[in-house]
């Protein structure tokens, strides 16, 4: 992983963290921390399983579920950071569990 993403994931998991403070109770950015957390540590090589990859969602709460709590700067973060997540997948011949339970545990 590069820089860049390393920096984009420090610069997300930082602002949701600013959030959490605000909303402490809100399980979606806790949630969304943990897959930061998730990722951070698969892209600085302190992980190595990515069998969990598949469950990033942060995009889809971004947009849907935080949408109303999320900056601007922080949804196009996230949602930059689901495509990465998506690209990496493609490349290994894996889909995100989105992609084929419709929205969120729904059939679609």
């Amino acid at each position: 992983m590069t820089d860049l993403w390393q920096a984009k994931l420090q610069w997300t998991l930082s602002e949701l963290k600013k959030l959490r403070e605000k909303h402490p109770d809100d399980r979606l950015i806790v949630s969304g921390i943990t897959q930061l957390q998730y990722l951070l540590a698969l892209a600085e090589g302190t992980e190595s399983d990515d069998s969990s990859l598949e469950k990033i969602d942060i995009g889809y709460l971004a947009v849907y579920s935080l949408a109303d709590v999320v900056s601007y700067d922080l949804s196009v973060a996230m949602c930059d950071i689901s495509e990465g997540v998506r690209h990496i997948l493609r490349r290994q011949g894996r889909k995100p569990n989105i992609d084929r339970t419709g929205e969120l545990g729904r059939s679609g």
